[in-house]
Parts: structure tokens; sequence; C-alpha cells
């Protein structure tokens, strides 16, 4: 499995640079697609990579060098239909890592680097990590197997997914929300000033450190470059999809976004997602806990941003929370 096509091994690396919910019916955090299994063994060593390296310490360039003569590898962290990502660490300098093995034959989107075809989310990330940006996952280097891709990012210790978090705390302060939001917002910013949309903005999909909130956003498997035009494809978690996609089946990339950040504040402050069914999603309407007391700032905010998801509203929304 392990082989590189054409004697070719890193191909992205030239620096060491910084990695489905369902509702119930109540509306609390479900998991879906997200199987930990760690103590499945990690990917097979017995298979090597050949070719010339791109690292610091460069290795023999007249030897094979097998994924764990460079990392080692410990326990998978997730598998999903976007991918296995296993964690380990860099052997050369003990340095945390995620590395993520996309299969060839489960590609359906397709982009190009430096002249060679690659999945959609290697593109992605190669464009958002070419001006890096603290919030989003850092990639390392990648590389391109006989069966697969494999993308080595940079992974913050000790951290947990958003999701995880909130369900441990129950829900979050307005002032945690508060700084949570403003990390992400400046991320997805990031993104868009890259002409790239991550559109799968959700709990799972940022990685959080206890003691201090930050925040990183990762996994771009559902992403797309920017357009102008609408998206009549459906890419994400459809409890944090807008309206206009059930009901006309097509969607703005920028008020998607939009609305996915209004989801996520909700999320944040109460603990639940705001919709139970696409029905309501149609509808806009957002159910308050009885249980939850909140300021009328921060459901203004959200009801605001339910309505009028215009793409500049995400200015709006930074600027009210800051």
């Amino acid at each position: 499995m392990m082989e590189v096509i054409e004697n070719e091994k890193r191909l992205w690396g030239d620096s060491d640079s910084g990695f489905s919910n369902n509702n119930s019916p109540t509306g609390s955090y479900r998991q879906v697609n997200r199987q930990r299994k760690p103590q499945q063994p990690p990917l097979s060593p017995s298979r090597s990579i050949s070719g010339s390296s791109s690292s610091e310490e460069e290795p023999e360039r007249n030897r094979a060098v097998t994924l764990r003569d460079l990392y080692s590898l410990r326990q998978v962290l997730s598998d999903t239909s976007n991918g296995t990502v296993f964690s380990g660490r860099r052997r050369r300098d003990g340095r945390a890592v995620a590395i993520k093995r996309i299969m060839r034959n489960r590609v359906k989107r397709w982009g190009l680097v430096r002249g060679r075809q690659v999945p959609m989310e290697v593109a992605l990330l190669r464009r958002v990590n070419e001006k890096r940006h603290s919030g989003i996952v850092e990639v390392l280097e990648w590389f391109e197997c006989a069966d697969c891709f494999l993308v080595v990012m940079a992974r913050p210790t000790p951290v947990m997914d958003l999701f995880d978090y909130v369900s441990k705390r129950k829900r979050l302060t307005e002032k945690e929300s508060q700084k949570i939001m403003l990390q992400i917002i400046d991320s997805i910013e990031h993104c868009q000033s890259r002409a790239v949309f991550h559109r799968d903005v959700k709990l799972e999909n940022i990685l959080i450190v206890p003691t201090t909130l930050q925040t990183t956003l990762i996994d771009f498997g559902c992403g797309a470059f920017a357009k102008e035009d609408e998206f009549n494809d459906f890419a994400g978690t459809p409890q944090y999809y807008p309206p206009e996609w059930f009901l006309e089946r097509r969607y703005n990339g920028y008020a998607q976004t939009v609305w996915a950040c209004g989801v996520l504040l909700y999320s944040l402050v109460t603990g639940r997602l705001p919709f139970a069914s696409t029905e309501e999603i149609c509808a806009r309407r957002v159910h308050w806990p009885d249980s939850v007391v909140l300021t009328s700032g921060v459901k203004n905010l959200i009801a605001t941003v339910s309505v009028f998801y215009h793409p500049n509203i995400l200015a709006y929304f930074k600027n009210f929370m800051g």
C-alpha cells in the first residue's frame, strides 16, 4: 500500500511549517460517522516509500524509506467517508502529527497540484496553507501512494474536538463562545481570502485546546474552490445547511458559511442543535431551551443570521461579537 508512484516521495513539504450529526427529537447532540477505533492497527509498514526527501534531516537517497521510518503511528482518531486519520509522532523531533489516509478508489472530486491530479481536499489544503494561518490545520507534507494519498498534519496537544468539549461541558458561557467564534470566523475569512469554501464548518471539524480555547479548523473533505455562482451539489452536514438547499437544491457558498456560523453559535451557548427537522430549517424556527438563560444580544444575533444571512453578515457577526 505504501509504494509511491514513479518513485516520487514527498510531493509537498518544502519547509517544516505547522492539522454528522443528527438531530434527536429534542435537538440534542448525537454522533454519526465518527467511528473511533483506538486499538485498530495503523498503516502497514511492509511496503516502502522511495525517492528524494525534502526534510531538514534528509534520509539516505539510495534506500527505500517506510512511513514508519519517518513517523511512529499510534491509534485511529477518526474513520469517516472522507478518510481515516491516525495519530503519530515525527521520529526526528517527536512532533505530534495526524496522518490522514484518503483511499484513491473513494475519491469523488479531484484537483490539480503542480500538474498532478490529487484529491480536491489536498488541493484545498495546499491553497489555504500557502499563507499560514494559526487557526487552520497545518499540512507538513503529503505522499501519493499506489492506492491512497497520505496527508501529514500538525496535531495540537493537548487537544479535543469541539463536539466533545461542548458535550463534556454541557454548554459554554457566552464569553467562552465569543472567544471561540471570533477565532473560527477569522479562520473562515482566511479561507475565503484564499478562494476556498470549507462547506462543513461544524463542531466535529474544529479542534480546541481546553486550557487556552485556541481553535483549529480541520477536514476540508467537503470543501470547494470559491465561486460567485450558486452550488448545486450537496457537501457537508444537513443540520448545518441553509433552507434554500432543501427548498431549491442550490445555495450560495458565502451565505451557507454564515448560516453554519449561526448554527455553531447556537450549539455552543445551548449545548444542542437549533433545528430538529428539515421543516424547521426551512421555516427558520429557532427553539430556545427554557433551561438556558441567554442575553438578548446573543439571541438577536442568531435570529438575525437565520433571517438575513447575506455574505456581508459575516463581518457584522464578527463585529457584534468583538
